[in-house]
């Protein structure tokens, strides 16, 4: 088709869009924006896109696709929702795009500008969202909120250690990846038998499992185990240090969790 236009004929002014994410690697976000048709003809959807800029006709980091419609028509043009908008009315430009799952951490500045296709590039407002993507230290973070006291014990005695620690994190914990684990040094081996009277709670010489089966942001997981004194241990105060892990991923902050087991 030709079609005969007038530049002067498309101009727009900014509306509105929505708010900039903080993803993780994988996640999607639909990205929302709104211009008014300040021109003298009727934006159609076949000529009015929203396009990427700085610079122009860039093709984005992202995937362009999401949890819908991708609302992309190429890889650096994305449809506008209403079939016409006459002047004075205002267009819509909906799209998805999703992190790859390689991509690395930092803040990401995508810019976009209106484009009658064929005829001109209508005003630059800077249009743009800052798409920060979370490191692993900022996906993984908890907070301690009940740890049961130290224990006096005698040679041969138990005793069931207790902790409970709070997801701050992004991402949701999974039993057998999130763990807690002996710190200080990191994968130590107790000086103690890792046995009681009841399920030992570990999995491994330093490594004790997750009591629930998932522990979502913002819920509380428990960490639950048992250990038994040797019957040939001196007498003293033995501190025992650990330290939540998310395994083949890191480790989480280290705020000193331990206990002082006093043996008598």
């Amino acid at each position: 088709n030709t079609y005969n236009f007038d530049v002067s004929d498309y101009s727009c002014s900014y509306h509105s869009q929505n708010g900039p994410p903080t993803l993780n690697n994988g996640d999607t976000y639909q990205f929302q924006v709104k211009f008014t048709n300040t021109g003298n003809t009727t934006w159609t959807k076949n000529i009015v896109h929203l396009a990427t800029d700085r610079g122009q006709d860039r093709v984005p980091v992202f995937i362009r696709e999401g949890n819908g419609p991708s609302g992309w028509l190429g890889p650096n043009r994305i449809t506008m929702q209403e079939e016409s908008v006459a002047p004075g009315g205002t267009g819509t430009f909906t799209f998805w795009m999703t992190m790859p799952q390689d991509i690395q951490p930092g803040t990401y500045r995508e810019y976009f500008r209106l484009v009658a296709d064929g005829v001109k590039w209508m005003e630059d407002y800077g249009v743009y969202w800052d798409i920060k993507v979370r490191t692993e230290e900022e996906k993984y973070q908890y907070e301690l909120t009940f740890q049961n006291g130290y224990p006096v014990l005698d040679r041969g005695q138990t005793h069931n250690f207790v902790i409970k620690a709070k997801n701050t994190g992004a991402v949701t914990w999974h039993r057998g990846k999130i763990n807690l684990a002996t710190n200080r040094d990191q994968d130590r081996i107790p000086v103690f038998i890792r046995e009681g009277d009841g399920p030992s709670g570990w999995t491994s010489p330093n490594r004790i499992k997750m009591q629930e089966e998932f522990v979502n942001p913002g819920e509380t997981a428990t960490f639950s185990f048992w250990m038994r004194v040797p019957n040939d241990l001196a007498s003293g105060t033995y501190p025992e240090y650990f330290r939540l892990v998310a395994d083949g991923v890191r480790w989480m902050q280290d705020i000193g969790i331990y206990w002082n087991v006093i043996v008598k």
